[in-house]
């Protein structure tokens, strides 16, 4: 995370495929707005706006392929799925139905993983298939039950990213705070006459 000079937060996003690009965040100084831009790491380095609305735009995910970009937005009042052309400028489709956040990509680009909600939402997915410049997409349809708790990291964005997933798209690595997990494994380490261990 890096504060730009005008107090905006700054996250990084997704590489391209190739290696050449970095898709970042945006994020205002209050948070209440974020944008998605690209830079180039040879030449000129110079940033290239690829979503730039009044509405949330986060978590821009570019597919394996490299050629589509995923996001979620705020643009209809509450956060969905979007899948757009990379570059921009084909086409753009939204993906989720019913509230979506977090997308990220099988590594054949064939499917799109998304969560429902950023606290407790499910895990989504959604077969995805390119036909000529066209996106065609399934149903979205219901994995499972995350119990994932979306907490502010410093500066009060939120996670960069929430998930990820496995190669062959069959396992989940969901990071889950203390009071999500089985409470007969909880404990509270007690340490007694910390002070002499203090160099004198």
């Amino acid at each position: 995370m890096i504060d730009a000079a005008d107090g905006a937060v700054i996250l990084p996003m997704s590489w391209s495929p190739d290696g050449s690009a970095i898709v970042y965040e945006v994020l205002t100084r209050n948070l209440s707005s974020g944008n998605q831009w690209q830079v180039s790491l040879s030449g000129d380095h110079k940033a290239v706006a690829l979503l730039q609305t009044p509405f949330q735009e986060s978590h821009g995910q570019i597919s394996p392929d490299g050629r589509w970009l995923a996001y979620y937005s705020t643009e209809n009042g509450s956060p969905e799925v979007f899948v757009q052309s990379y570059p921009p400028g084909a086409g753009k489709w939204q993906i989720s139905a019913s509230g979506g956040m977090f997308p990220r990509w099988s590594r054949d680009s064939h499917e799109l993983f998304f969560m429902s909600a950023p606290t407790a939402g499910k895990m989504m997915a959604v077969d995805v298939r390119t036909n000529g410049t066209m996106l065609e997409r399934g149903t979205p349809r219901e994995l499972f039950t995350t119990a994932y708790v979306n907490l502010p990291h410093g500066g009060g964005a939120s996670a960069y990213h929430t998930y990820d997933v496995t190669t062959d798209g069959q396992r989940f690595l969901i990071p889950l705070p203390p009071s999500n997990r089985d409470p007969e494994k909880r404990q509270i380490a007690v340490v007694l006459n910390w002070a002499a261990a203090l160099p004198k």
